[in-house]
């Protein structure tokens, strides 16, 4: 689990990064820090970079929030370079998307729901990748739902700048036509796209453009998702749905070793880290799929304390039905063993 710094207070000094850490040392699972780019994500100035990299965290990124001065961005890459971590951005142009509440669109108009347009997405990665080509910075994009970002990020890959991306379950299986029933189950940032764009973003996994499949795991408590969609908080759990949703939805397009190395070595590989694999060496930590399992999503599948799932009410394929980490079984039959 990679944990980001959007939490209260954020991860932007070395007692709370360090305070994180700890807490993932005593857990079941591999918790891993990102420090935030800028001091309580505010987007004004930098955190203390060096103080974050001394307390372990292994990226930086204002998850949920963009860096909108340009040159602060431009300062935080060059920054970044001494330390050899990426920048995991999320790309949002703040002023195009004020209010929006799902994808701008024929299906927002005939709604009646302000949208989020593409291009608020597509102009932070372009400039986002000109500071790269810029400074030289190692730059992950998270979250990508648009088939115009995933061609700028061709575009940077075949330039051969230090770009990577990833994708969520969500975007890859769901669209936008799911707020017809104007659930806020399926409200999320940035917003589930078009059938296009969901099949453009399957074709960046199938050709590399995309490095990695993400849960973006977004908890909210039941009253908050209850509230009417405009007001409702953004995001859906992931946890638990991304290896149903993404098999279900997938492996008749994507071979299964390829799916798997989306959710392991090549998240690995974007943060440096030695794990994501079963070379002879390698720590323990190995997941055993059933992936025939029917998988029926209600509330009371999920272990989390937050039930905020755009796949509730679906039946899916496929199951973490073990899980040992570095040899100890911690996940036995789907219950966890403590």
């Amino acid at each position: 689990i990679v944990a980001m710094p959007n939490t209260d207070p954020p991860v932007d000094n070395r007692a709370i990064a360090e305070m994180v850490r700890e807490r993932g040392e005593a857990s079941l699972v591999n918790v891993f820090t990102v420090g935030a780019i800028t001091q309580g994500l505010g987007g004004e100035r930098l955190s203390d970079m060096g103080e974050l990299v001394d307390a372990g965290v292994v990226a930086f990124s204002d998850d949920g929030r963009p860096v909108s001065n340009s040159l602060l961005m431009r300062r935080a890459m060059e920054y970044s370079l001494a330390f050899d971590l990426p920048l995991i951005i999320h790309a949002e142009d703040l002023d195009l998307t004020e209010g929006g509440v799902m994808n701008e669109s024929f299906t927002s108009t005939k709604l009646g729901l302000r949208g989020i347009p593409a291009a608020a997405e597509e102009i932070m990665i372009a400039r986002d990748i000109l500071l790269a080509r810029l400074t030289g910075a190692t730059v992950h994009f998270t979250h990508v739902s648009t088939a115009g970002g995933v061609a700028l990020i061709r575009g940077a890959k075949g330039e051969k700048l230090n770009v990577t991306a990833d994708v969520t379950p969500h975007h890859l299986c769901l669209d936008e036509s799911r707020l017809a029933g104007f659930d806020a189950n399926q409200k999320m940032n940035p917003p589930l796209r078009t059938a296009a764009d969901r099949d453009a973003l399957v074709e960046g996994l199938i050709d590399g453009t995309i490095d990695a499949i993400a849960s973006d795991h977004a908890p909210h408590a039941a009253h908050e998702k209850t509230a009417e969609i405009e007001s409702a908080p953004f995001g859906t759990i992931g946890l638990q749905t991304t290896i149903p949703a993404v098999f279900s939805s997938l492996s008749d397009r994507i071979s299964m070793i390829d799916l798997i190395a989306k959710m392991t070595s090549g998240p690995a590989d974007i943060l440096h880290l030695k794990a994501g694999t079963l070379e002879l060496g390698a720590a323990a930590d190995v997941t055993i799929i059933d992936p025939k399992a029917k998988v029926e999503i209600t509330t009371d599948y999920f272990l989390s304390k937050s039930m905020n799932s755009a796949f509730i009410g679906e039946t899916l394929a496929g199951c973490a039905r073990h899980l040992l980490v570095a040899g100890r079984l911690v996940l036995s039959d789907g219950k966890v063993a403590r």
